[in-house]
């Protein structure tokens, strides 16, 4: 399955609204960009917004209606609905057939409008093409998730520089670029890490009811503490006296919240201790 991230413009957020422009970046390489040209013109009139940061960012106003430029790596098109659909599925068809794949997983930001509206392009969600996973996946989710504020800075956490928030293709590069971030691991294993301090203990992360996870000596966390409602997410290597400070910083910045972390702080401290007796004081940095 190829995740292919998918970004849209349309004319407010309402259910009456129409799509403007459409971005997908294949996690493959590929690329596709469209900007419509039947969308709701008068829904814009009305809406100084629109007008400043969605259509002042288009790139092909006033072009030819219904124009195909470039291939398969970075196809784009102008043109009404029915027509870009055409072009959409040929290069979705295109992409499986070159990467030997069956299926595209659609991923997306704050997707509810983005989504009905992709769907809508082939009349429903019910008539998705079979190579298209009916289950669409967000990074604000994703972002949760990792312990990140879902309503962080996407342009920033990217490191992208020449893009433009409110375009279309702009944007799912934004998407694709804070989802790889988001999904890099934090300990990655390199021809040194023979060299390198075995983990002391791993902390788990969940959601849920609960306040804190004990997790001594266990391989799946135990609730010590709360109401015992809670979905593990993630389990972290403690490494490095670093490590220890992230999970205090995780515990600080989410205390009192619905988000349920990792372990007592006097386990945390100890296991600074407990490093700092094994491996040394590190000098700070």
């Amino acid at each position: 399955m190829i995740k292919v991230y998918l970004d849209t413009e349309f004319t407010g957020l309402h259910q009456d609204t129409t799509l403007i422009s459409l971005g997908l970046v294949a996690e493959t390489g590929e690329t596709f960009y469209a900007e419509f040209t039947d969308y709701d013109v008068t829904q814009v009139e009305l809406d100084p917004w629109l007008k400043e940061n969605v259509i002042k960012h288009l790139e092909y106003t006033g072009a030819a209606r219904n124009k195909i430029m470039g291939g398969v790596n970075d196809l784009r098109c102008v043109g009404n609905s029915a027509y870009i659909l055409n072009c959409l599925e040929d290069w979705l068809v295109d992409v499986l057939n070159i990467q030997n794949e069956d299926k595209f997983e659609v991923w997306s930001d704050c997707l509810a409008y983005d989504w009905v509206l992709f769907c809508q392009l082939w009349g429903g969600a019910l008539n998705l093409p079979k190579y298209i996973s009916y289950i669409p996946q967000d990074i604000c989710t994703l972002a949760r998730v990792k312990g990140l504020d879902p309503d962080f800075n996407r342009k920033e956490y990217s490191e992208l520089t020449d893009v433009h928030n409110h375009n279309a293709f702009d944007d799912a590069l934004m998407i694709k670029a804070c989802y790889d971030k988001m999904m890099k691991p934090k300990c990655c294993a390199t021809p040194d890490d023979e060299d390198k301090p075995k983990p002391i203990f791993t902390y788990h992360i969940a959601y849920g009811y609960s306040q804190y996870v004990d997790i001594k000596g266990c391989d799946e966390p135990r609730l010590t503490s709360g109401y015992g409602q809670f979905t593990l997410l993630r389990t972290e290597p403690i490494r490095t006296s670093d490590d220890v400070k992230f999970a205090n910083d995780f515990i600080t910045e989410r205390q009192g919240l619905t988000t349920c972390v990792i372990n007592s702080w006097t386990l945390l401290e100890s296991t600074l201790e407990e490093y700092e007796k094994l491996y040394g004081k590190e000098e700070s940095k």
